[in-house]
């Protein structure tokens, strides 16, 4: 359990619409939210692909995962991602919270810590300056 609460997709659309390009009501699985899963797609405005999937639990997000691809539709993404994981060797200092690479798949390379960038909003605000650093916005 993150003990987060569920992220309030209005706010984010309302204060992201600089970066958001377009939103749906759906995960990269295609399915649609529920009352114990809350889904979204958000395109971006350099077309990348931001899936989000939130399980709830008594009123708090108890795992997440953050899935951003480019738009190229290759393996490069980045994930972030609050499941525990019950060998000590996939585990970060940050457990559950940790941040996947593009290189996840490489079995010389291991989850990366997540100290600070938790919530789903934070991630945009992260987002929205990597857009400006990258003279996109």
């Amino acid at each position: 359990m993150t003990n987060l609460p569920p992220s309030n997709f209005t706010l984010i659309s309302a204060r992201f619409k600089d970066i958001i390009q377009n939103e749906k009501d759906f995960d990269k699985t295609g399915l649609p939210s529920s009352y114990s899963i809350r889904r979204k797609t958000y395109t971006l405005i350099d077309g990348s692909k931001f899936y989000i999937t939130e399980y709830i639990k008594d009123g708090k997000i108890d795992i997440y995962f953050y899935d951003l691809f480019r738009c190229n539709g290759a393996e490069d993404h980045i994930r972030f991602h609050s499941e525990s994981h019950p060998d000590k060797k996939d585990q970060t200092v940050t457990e559950p919270f940790h941040v996947h690479n593009q290189e996840v798949n490489n079995p010389n390379k291991k989850r990366l810590p997540n100290y600070e960038v938790r919530e789903l909003i934070q991630i945009f605000e992260w987002l929205r300056f990597t857009f400006i650093y990258n003279k996109l916005i």
